[in-house]
């Protein structure tokens, strides 16, 4: 899953902790990421006084230049837009097998792999800012670069496991001249299913790489859950999921993507900072109490299927080969588009889509970034053409010299058919 919002409150996000079963303590994991982080004269290692210049758009260049971000309001004060925060959050059963007693520590990792490979993804593809051309008129350019932070957590506000990362992406991009200038968010607004999807694949193959096998839940979105993983595990773990589709129900009998996110908002509860070990505690023993009433399933038998998870994981010892999964996906993708689809030329999106879903119903291990490898080769390589054409993201579309031909004749027989259609319309 993956939520979008604007960044409001910068405390919220420096309060961000994860809750360490083993050790019985709330920790921090936060982490700077995004390639203008290395333009930045910043400390590398996350930390408040930089993260919170960052978020008032106060930054400073390793080259030592002072830049505020932002518009003079009419009492010439300046006003600036923090950024956005993007949500990553892994399905139900890896949270679980993550964080309960006896899991898997390793997804931890995991979770992180899978969402720098997904914000890169965005960085590169989906990067813009404005500026004024010759004529005065504002146009979007693509700059290909920002700053973020990832901050994670692993419990939602009814103290349940839920595994997720905070990607606040600044407000800030640098220009091909150098400047540095505010973000435009919308491109990057408008495809969050996209990104959704392209996440949950990443994830997906990590997992996969850990030794899991996968049940896919939702072929066009890559939704998906631990094969065999105990359902009713997952249920009692997912009160406030239930709150949020009631919610929705009570908004529209057929609530979708944006009634849930309504939803989510009226019925979410204040975030804690008073939280105490004792309460989480005592919810995850609640509801494992809850499972013993409902199904007669003990602590014991709960705990024994997450080792087993664990160990019959780290014995599977699976090969990876990414750049030809990579290869494959790609060339699916392109055959899919040009020939079953019979498009004259296609967007970098639309082959990353068609590829992603081909990786997760054959269940292969790669990620975005080899995808996203495997379609630079095919233009090199002159496999994938550039067009002229720019599609609504300032994407470059590409054809294959076959679907281009065939676009170039089908262009030729109406010019030809023109004048012949003419001449008859002129004896009537």
């Amino acid at each position: 899953m993956l939520s979008t919002s604007n960044i409001s409150d910068v405390n919220y996000y420096l309060n961000t902790k994860y809750f360490s079963l083993a050790k019985e303590q709330l920790l921090d994991d936060k982490q700077f990421a995004g390639s203008l982080i290395h333009d930045l004269l910043i400390d590398k290692k996350f930390n408040k006084e930089d993260f919170t210049n960052l978020c008032n758009g106060k930054i400073t260049t390793v080259n030592g230049e002072y830049i505020e971000l932002g518009r003079k309001n009419k009492d010439g004060e300046i006003e600036h837009d923090m950024g956005r925060d993007l949500t990553f959050s892994a399905p139900k059963s890896v949270s679980l097998q993550h964080n309960m007693e006896g899991g898997d520590k390793r997804i931890k990792n995991a979770l992180f792999t899978a969402t720098k490979e997904t914000l890169d993804y965005i960085e590169r593809n989906y990067t813009f800012t404005r500026i004024k051309d010759e004529s005065g008129k504002i146009k979007l350019i693509k700059t290909g670069n920002f700053s973020a932070s990832l901050l994670y957590e692993n419990l939602n506000r009814n103290l349940e496991f839920d595994d997720h990362i905070h990607c606040t992406i600044f407000n800030a991009t640098k220009r091909p001249d150098g400047n540095i200038r505010s973000l435009e968010f919308k491109k990057i607004i408008e495809n969050k299913m996209h990104f959704g999807m392209i996440f949950r694949m990443n994830l997906m193959s990590q997992m996969q790489q850990l030794g899991y096998e996968i049940d896919i839940t939702d072929d066009k979105y890559n939704f998906f859950e631990i094969k065999n993983f105990n359902q009713n595990l997952c249920k009692e773990f997912s009160q406030r999921t239930e709150e949020i589709n009631q919610a929705a129900l009570k908004l529209n009998k057929n609530p979708n993507a944006k009634t849930k996110e309504l939803a989510n908002l009226l019925t979410r509860k204040d975030k804690s900072n008073n939280v105490s070990i004792d309460d989480i505690k005592e919810v995850i023993n609640e509801k494992i109490r809850q499972l013993k009433e409902k199904f007669n399933l003990t602590k014991e038998e709960i705990l024994e299927n997450i080792r087993l998870f664990t160990k019959n994981a780290k014995n599977d010892n699976i090969s990876s080969k990414k750049s030809n999964n990579a290869k494959k996906a790609v060339g699916f993708a392109i055959e899919h588009l040009a020939e079953r689809k019979g498009k004259a030329y296609f967007s970098n999106q639309e082959i990353m889509s068609n590829a992603s879903n081909y990786i997760s119903s054959h269940r292969l291990i790669t990620s975005s970034d080899y995808v996203q490898k495997e379609i630079s080769k095919m233009v090199a390589k002159k496999f994938l053409i550039s067009t002229e054409i720019s599609n609504e993201y300032n994407q470059d579309c590409f054809g294959t010299r076959d679907s281009l031909e065939r676009e170039k004749a089908v262009i030729t027989i109406c010019h030809e058919g023109k004048e012949p259609l003419k001449n008859q319309l002129s004896n009537l």
